[in-house]
């Protein structure tokens, strides 16, 4: 997603401010410097730390509040849009490593073998 004013404006807090966690989920540092909206306007940032940002939660909070779905569906967002700019040996690389996380879980080779011939 791409980052714009509107959309930092509209995820303050309800005292109309940001959050520590927010602003790191943004890439900033804690108290961002003077100008921090203007130069974050039209960088991109991942559905991981979108959430993050629009949880408007502590960094306490927001460690609880977002879930391995949340991750994993963050994560597919990201990679879904991309995958056609990849090469294929890239492509291939990512299959490999997704059959050897889904073999290092201990998965059924029923389970396996009907990924593997992916790669």
């Amino acid at each position: 997603m791409i980052i714009t004013r509107d959309w930092i404006m509209t995820n303050r807090t309800k005292h109309g401010a940001w959050t520590r966690s927010q602003i790191e989920a943004l890439g900033l540092t804690w108290r961002p410097n003077k100008g921090w909206i203007s130069r974050l306007e039209g960088n991109e940032i991942s559905n991981e730390n979108r959430l993050i940002f629009e949880a408007r939660a502590t960094a306490k909070q927001s460690r609880k509040s977002l879930t391995n779905y949340d991750l994993a569906m963050s994560a597919i967002d990201t990679l879904k849009p991309r995958i056609p700019l990849l090469s294929d040996n890239q492509v291939s690389m990512l299959m490999k490593a997704l059959v050897d996380e889904r073999r290092s879980r201990d998965l059924d080779e029923d389970h396996l073998s009907s990924i593997e011939h992916l790669i």
